[in-house]
């Protein structure tokens, strides 16, 4: 079993992260078709989702970002999506920091702080 399909099932647990499961059914006018949504924060609309047709690859999609850029590769496969989320503390970093220049990414971590998340928290344990 690869490391989605252990999500998958329910091997991996990302609330720590500010992510909570989800499904196909939270759509948005800007979800990609063919999208298999994976989780979402809970906020505007914002998910996270791979394409069948575009491989691995994870992409997060923000209904309420900029007009036509709705969505966008953050991570090469989902192995890659867990190491930002570990090396970031939290999935706002990942979802925000493409439209943050440098000082706006270091306010934000001097605000919210990096999380150390333990793999019994990550593993359901």
């Amino acid at each position: 079993m690869n490391t989605y399909e252990a999500y998958k099932n329910k091997a991996i647990n990302l609330s720590a992260f500010g992510l909570d499961r989800c499904g196909n059914d939270y759509t948005y006018f800007c979800t990609p078709v063919g999208a298999d949504i994976f989780a979402a924060p809970g906020v505007d609309g914002i998910h996270y989702c791979t394409i069948k047709a575009l491989g691995e690859i994870v992409f997060a999609v923000e209904p309420m970002g900029y007009a036509g850029r709705h969505a966008f590769p953050v991570a090469e496969n989902f192995e890659d999506f867990l190491r930002l989320l570990m090396a970031c503390g939290h999935e706002a970093y990942i979802e925000q920091a493409h439209a943050w220049s440098r000082e706006q990414y270091d306010n934000f971590e001097k605000e919210n702080g990096i999380i150390d998340v333990s793999d019994d928290v990550l593993y359901n344990k």
